[in-house]
């Protein structure tokens, strides 16, 4: 009896962890943590803490964090690809996928998988417009590309600090006039919702998919006006589906 009791216990615990893969390959689109670099010290983010006095608990804990981070290989990227059937976001807490060394490597190889969703959201720098045009040119009609730029060229920098913001704005042109799906996020702050209409007017101009932010993001000067503030902890406007926000 105790042998039968303990068979269906396990049977039925197999069971709920196969119903809880299945649910998960079915209908989750994981954000993958590609790598440990990026070039922006954006003050909300852990990496900023890397700039703090070396003989502090901020800096010794993030700089082992960091150091103890390593590359997402290519392998385990086409396994991850593969197993979810909602394909896969790419967007680091503490990385940037422009910066993770098989970024090329995986666009070419997701061509194998073209029904594959796949987000890139991106927003630091340090590549060349030829280096944007080929991983253009490697992306098929299902990867999204995603740029965080806070408000035009010349306020983005200010919360997007070391971001060579009007980089990015030409890679966004260069990459819809190639036929693929560019979308701008912008997080809404005092010194750049003066913009909000600006943004709007370029994002039609050049088809670009236009969403604003509502955050509590804080540190480094920057402060969000109170009714951009959400309700929850982030709320996205989709500029194209709203004439004001």
């Amino acid at each position: 009896m105790l042998l039968d009791a303990v068979k269906k216990s396990a049977a039925e615990t197999m069971s709920d962890i196969l119903t809880f893969i299945k649910h998960q390959k079915s209908n989750t689109r994981p954000n993958i943590e590609t790598s440990s670099r990026c070039t922006l010290r954006c003050p909300q983010c852990t990496r900023i803490k890397l700039y703090s006095p070396k003989n502090t608990s901020n800096y010794r804990e993030t700089k082992q964090r960091i150091d103890n981070g390593f590359d997402l290989t290519i392998t385990d990227a086409e396994k991850l690809l593969k197993f979810f059937d909602s394909g896969l976001m790419l967007c680091g807490s503490i990385s940037d996928p422009i910066h993770w060394p098989y970024l090329l490597d995986f666009l070419a190889l997701a061509n194998n998988y073209p029904n594959k969703s796949i987000q890139i959201h991106t927003a630091a720098n340090q590549k060349s417009l030829d280096w944007y045009k080929h991983a253009f040119s490697l992306s098929h009609k299902n990867i999204v590309w995603r740029f965080g730029l806070d408000g035009m060229a010349d306020t983005s920098p200010v919360y997007r600090v070391g971001q060579d913001s009007q980089l990015l704005f030409d890679a966004m042109i260069l990459g819809k006039s190639m036929g693929l799906t560019i979308e701008w996020q912008f997080i809404i702050f005092k010194h750049n919702q003066h913009q909000i209409d600006e943004a709007k007017q370029f994002a039609q101009k050049y088809k670009i998919n236009l969403f604003f932010v509502k955050s509590n993001r804080s540190g480094g000067g920057v402060e969000v006006p109170d009714e951009y503030k959400p309700k929850r902890n982030k709320e996205t406007i989709d500029a194209s589906k709203e004439t004001r926000i």
